[in-house]
């Protein structure tokens, strides 16, 4: 199962959500983590300092990878990614690089970490996706960011390209105040995940799994997993 966390908006917990799928799913199988993003929070959160990265993986179709711990793995991101469509705008098909250079690679579960931005990089995420989970904070400017991912989404559907897009969608209530006081969106035939305490991830492995943020995210991924793992 591939999924992928967007949004076109910074700051709306997108890396903490991938950092927290990442480390609840390796604790039972073997996961891959993928940061696409130019800004390389994933990477960093992770302490990661590799040669290889994500875009090198691109250029040459072959996935390389760098182990966090014996069940977790990373494809570390680059500032390169901000140059995405530049690198491979000679290249047939740029959309789909990542969905082609995934679909031999040896891990159950792969979640990918994306820049806040619909671009050429953001589709590949978009196309190489079985789970699509759209992180939102609860305001009338979110909903609307929201909306507008859905808008994409929906033209991802028209496009000559719709054969190669089967994601199933899902918004993730990330809450910066009292979760009870919480109402998310209602948008017809999109699921909702269980609402998650806003908060960052520690920066150790150690203890995570006492962290009440853990076990909220926890929730979430087992929805995901009932939902798409059947």
């Amino acid at each position: 199962m591939i999924v992928s966390v967007i949004n076109h908006k910074g700051g709306t917990a997108k890396t903490t959500t991938s950092a927290y799928f990442a480390l609840i799913a390796s604790a039972t199988q073997d996961t891959l983590v993928i940061d696409l993003d130019g800004l390389m929070c994933l990477t960093t959160f992770f302490g990661i300092a590799h040669k290889y990265n994500i875009i090198d993986s691109l250029l040459t179709g072959k996935l390389q990878t760098v182990n966090i711990s014996d069940r977790l793995h990373i494809c570390p991101g680059s500032k390169k990614v901000d140059r995405f469509d530049k690198l491979f705008s000679e290249m047939y098909g740029s959309e789909l690089l990542l969905k082609e250079m995934l679909a031999e690679a040896p891990y159950p579960t792969i979640i990918i970490d994306t820049a806040p931005a619909l671009s050429t990089a953001t589709a590949n995420a978009i196309f190489a996706a079985d789970v699509l989970v759209i992180p939102y904070e609860h305001s009338q400017w979110e909903s609307d960011g929201v909306k507008s991912v859905l808008s994409e989404l929906e033209a991802v559907t028209k496009s000559s390209l719709r054969k190669n897009y089967a994601a199933r969608v899902y918004i993730l209530p990330v809450m910066a105040g009292i979760m009870d006081r919480f109402t998310p969106p209602h948008i017809e035939g999109v699921p909702i995940l269980p609402a998650i305490p806003n908060g960052k991830p520690s920066q150790t492995l150690n203890g995570i799994k006492r962290n009440h943020i853990y076990k909220a995210y926890e929730k979430a991924w087992g929805m995901i997993c009932t939902e798409n793992l059947k």
